[in-house]
């Protein structure tokens, strides 16, 4: 089971580029690890492009969470936005797709469809309907409410 995870928004509330960020949302993302043990974490942050997967774990397992560190397992390739008729539309969940299909290897052989949610703020990189996305909203970022609603939809996958 996945957890494609932005930042921006999720795990903060998007800030100016120029504000310092604090990872103030991390004890509730904490808290879905701890309550789905099985669910996995893939970054799609935008955060992944400018670094690397050991620098996005360090981030998201300082000050207590260093126990999930073996959670975080990847991050999603790249859409060549340019590429696509429509630019930005639907990329974020085209790249989780190319994510999932590239690591089918990780997953029993007879899964035929490997459960997932994304984590973001911005609907319209998902395209409409997705109904793996879990939207948060970005001036508050993750929320007790949230969690409980994630934790829930994460259960009945199993």
């Amino acid at each position: 089971m996945i957890l494609f995870l932005d930042f921006d928004g999720v795990l903060h509330p998007e800030t100016p580029l120029s504000t310092r960020v604090d990872f103030q949302h991390l004890p509730l993302l904490w808290r879905i690890l701890r309550e789905v043990p099985e669910v996995e974490v893939v970054f799609t942050t935008s955060w992944r492009k400018s670094h690397t997967l050991a620098e996005l774990i360090a981030l998201v397992t300082q000050d207590g969470g260093e126990y999930f560190l073996p959670r975080f397992i990847g991050m999603t390739p790249a859409v060549d936005k340019a590429s696509r008729e429509q630019r930005d539309l639907g990329h974020r969940r085209e790249e989780c797709l190319l994510w999932i299909e590239a690591n089918r290897s990780r997953f029993p052989f007879w899964k035929k469809d490997i459960p997932w949610i994304a984590l973001d703020d911005i609907a319209y990189w998902y395209g409409l309907p997705c109904f793996q996305l879990h939207m948060t909203d970005s001036k508050t970022g993750l929320t007790e409410s949230d969690v409980e609603s994630i934790i829930k939809k994460l259960k009945a996958m199993r």
